[in-house]
């Protein structure tokens, strides 16, 4: 096939990406870039292999149903939102439709489990729900500053505003951008690699995090023009970071406080939330607060006991297991994350025993629980932290999991013998893109769990 060929195709749904799915007029699976359900689009095939092809939408011939126009003056050139142009009620559906596709395809479980799925639970803002956004600081043509995102085409998009970032912040990128320009004079500027904002709607509080490289810094300047370049802002830091030879990997070296309090406050479920620069908090505060609520209705009915937070980051979790349990043991291995963790039960007057470490070779160790909440990062468990996991003793697990695929390999192994699914409940925390998160409720399985192939 040449690489200029064009053809015409009906896109079926969206797939587990950013693309769309179509079938190639000799059958072939395609992904499409730019499709949406119901759509007649003529697409340039850019590349067939042996088992799918890949294209990308060169004209819309005819929308589907579903397809709706963006608001985003950057649409089609910043790669942050890839469903944009797809009709909310449309991407909650096909969010439940491939974790679907995962459990059955990934997960061997037969069509019985699709009875044990809710609809995919939708967030009440579709734009401005981001508490948090990072940009990327390059030199863009002319050599000025410029911050922006990941484009469409893989490179560089340039952007002044951000429709993810609550109202009173959609603006904050251009503000920052000039302010940074004058701060950053000569080849100062190369070694910011990027930008974080964060932002409080529940508190006020707003975080600046410039993250660079290690060496020389004009500390005085940028805490002069880059605090008080954003109105309210209450923090501004630096997160300095240094290559590892071998791997190539940047890890964090410092955080240095420039303006501020140095770190960023938010308040969930009535507790407060005290969150470093580098420490994973989720990016959708109102669901986040879905999630919590999910997870406790999970253990409603079960008094005291002991609970386990394995991957526990600052304690979203860790906090109410700690009000309703009698101990709680909570594990993480990421250093930033831990700290926060402690000074966060500390100002909340509750206690959990804290351990820094891997999960997998902590939790051997760790004795029994009566139930346990997991949410690992994208990559899942490794296997013998399932063994340790069936091994425990919990009668009752809370799976958190941002990757359908992952999950849906860990929770066939989980219900081999031991658990058994009783419910799976998608999370909407990213409108207008492909991520999900999803709540899965397990108990120790005491009857045939739901079938697998």
């Amino acid at each position: 096939m040449s690489d200029m060929e064009t053809q015409r195709l009906r896109i079926e749904r969206l797939s587990y990406s950013a693309d769309s799915i179509a079938h190639l007029e000799n059958g072939k699976v395609c992904f499409v870039a730019g499709g949406c359900p119901g759509d007649l689009v003529e697409a340039h095939i850019n590349q067939e292999k042996k088992g799918f092809a890949k294209a990308t939408v060169t004209q819309v011939l005819d929308p589907g149903e579903a397809r709706v126009k963006s608001p985003c003056p950057y649409a089609g050139v910043c790669g942050g939102c890839p469903w944009q142009h797809v009709d909310y009620d449309a991407q909650l559906a096909a969010k439940r439709a491939n974790l679907l596709d995962a459990l059955m395809r990934i997960g061997g479980f037969d069509a019985g489990i699709e009875q044990l799925v809710d609809d995919t639970l939708p967030s009440p803002k579709r734009w401005g729900y981001r508490n948090k956004v990072e940009l990327e600081v390059k030199a863009n043509i002319g050599g000025k500053l410029a911050l922006g995102m990941h484009g469409v085409d893989g490179g560089f998009a340039p952007v002044k505003s951000c429709l993810l970032l609550d109202r009173k912040l959609q603006k904050t990128p251009d503000s920052l951008r000039g302010a940074l320009a004058y701060a950053l004079s000569g080849d100062a500027g190369a070694d910011v690699l990027r930008v974080g904002i964060r932002y409080s709607l529940a508190t006020g509080s707003q975080e600046l995090a410039l993250w660079t490289r290690t060496g020389a810094f004009p500390r005085g300047i940028v805490s002069q023009v880059v605090g008080t370049a954003v109105p309210g802002c209450s923090s501004v830091v630096r997160v300095m970071l240094k290559e590892d030879s071998k791997t190539k990997a940047r890890e964090v070296s410092k955080v240095e406080v420039l303006h501020g309090k140095g770190f960023w406050k938010e308040s969930l479920q009535g507790n407060e939330y005290l969150i470093s620069a580098p420490s994973f908090f989720q990016v959708n505060s109102q669901q986040a607060a879905a999630l919590i609520r999910i997870v406790m209705g999970a253990f409603e009915n079960v008094s005291h006991g002991t609970a386990f937070d394995l991957y526990s980051g600052a304690g979203t979790f860790t906090l109410p297991l700690a009000q309703d349990f009698d101990e709680v043991v909570a594990v993480e291995s990421y250093g930033s994350s831990v700290r926060d963790l402690r000074r966060n039960l500390d100002n909340a007057n509750l206690y959990a025993q804290v351990i820094g470490g891997d999960v997998a070779r902590e939790l051997p160790g760790m004795g029994y629980a009566d139930v346990a909440v997991i949410d690992p990062p994208r990559a899942g468990l490794a296997p013998e932290v399932i063994d340790s996991l069936c091994d425990s003793g919990v009668q009752r697990l809370v799976y958190v999991s941002c990757d359908p695929s992952t999950l849906a390999r860990d929770l066939a192994l989980l219900c081999r013998d031991i658990f058994r699914i009783e419910r799976l409940v998608p999370v909407d925390l990213f409108p207008q893109t492909y991520h999900c998160e999803t709540v899965t409720l397990l108990t120790r399985n005491k009857v045939g769990s739901i079938g697998r192939r």
